[in-house]
């Protein structure tokens, strides 16, 4: 029995992860491909669709989705809500025994299914309807695509489903009314190779700051941030969130934003500050955290330094010792 509940659990890990693998790597940085193992592929456009709604409006949008094998498929269309991670990647949550408050299950019309010849696109409609009296806030889920060969068994569950590879778009919903705009700065993190110090014996690369949103709405945080050397001056800067469109926080989560840093040239210690802003940009967040950049040649150079200083007072004291010892007699 033990080994039957350890499957089943390894099942339903495994299940999760080819479904996040799936849908990640499309969802936040271009068109989605998928390979199923029969040999079935999809491409969905676009894969991110954000809308502001107000109470008692409905309204349409649409996702087209492509065969690109050489062969038919069928296509199973799902709605499946999702969290974020600490990069913003989508996880999504297959087990359908408790929705989300943020889902849009009780909103969407139009899932279907559907087949698709080879080389054939299909422009799938689908439509928000929320009634006048829904919450204001962030309404999110993932529409999900999975392709079967034609004539395949179909799956019967949504976690058998799951170990179909997939491509989904995600829809973010803002619903207007009492929308609360808030945010922290949780910390700024300089890494080497994503490992923060705030010593580094080789340069470091990569600034982090991650940024909790505390409303009910998405946020979409910007700023700059600047490097200072140990005269002040500036040795490096970039725009926070600089992407068209600006990446999402959701509501009461957080999400680090990882950048490239560069201009760590001499030895010494530097300063991080980051200026960051929300919504209008009426409120400026600034946060600075310091660091220490000692190559390690420089730490073998002072130690001998050292070693010899040291060398040389023991030999004078020693010395100045033997004379006193002399002049006594």
């Amino acid at each position: 029995m033990r080994g039957i509940f350890q499957n089943s659990m390894n099942y339903r890990r495994l299940a999760s992860l080819l479904v996040v693998l799936g849908v990640a790597a499309g969802t936040f940085f271009g068109m989605a491909n998928a390979q199923t193992p029969g040999g079935s592929g999809l491409q969905i456009s676009p894969t991110r669709t954000e809308l502001s709604i107000n109470p008692g409006e409905a309204k349409d949008f649409s996702l087209t989705v492509r065969n690109v094998t050489r062969g038919d498929v069928t296509i199973d269309t799902f709605l499946n809500d999702f969290k974020a991670g600490e990069g913003g990647e989508p996880k999504l949550i297959v087990d359908k025994r408790g929705r989300e408050p943020s889902s849009l299950e009780p909103y969407l019309r139009g899932i279907q299914s559907f087949g698709l010849k080879a080389g054939e696109s299909k422009e799938v409609k689908l439509s928000l309807d929320f009634p006048p009296d829904t919450g204001a806030g962030a309404y999110y889920g993932a529409v999900r695509f999975v392709a079967l060969p034609k004539g395949a068994e179909r799956s019967t569950t949504e976690r058998q489903v799951a170990l179909n590879a997939s491509v989904a778009s995600l829809v973010l919903v803002q619903l207007e009314g009492n929308i609360t705009e808030s945010i922290q700065v949780e910390k700024v993190e300089v890494r080497r190779e994503n490992k923060p110090a705030s010593f580094f014996t080789s340069k470091p690369n990569k600034l982090a700051i991650a940024i909790q949103n505390k409303g009910n709405g998405f946020s979409k945080p910007f700023g700059n941030v600047q490097v200072l050397g140990m005269n002040g001056s500036q040795v490096y800067s970039y725009e926070l969130n600089n992407k068209d469109p600006r990446g999402n926080i959701l509501p009461q989560s957080s999400r680090a934003f990882v950048d490239d840093i560069k201009g760590i040239k001499s030895p010494g210690r530097y300063t991080v500050v980051a200026n960051v802003a929300h919504g209008s940009g009426g409120e400026v967040i600034t946060q600075k955290v310091s660091f220490w950049y000692v190559p390690f040649w420089l730490i073998i150079v002072l130690l001998l330094l050292l070693a010899a200083i040291g060398f040389l007072v023991y030999k004078f004291v020693r010395r100045g010792g033997k004379t006193r010892k002399v002049r006594k007699f």
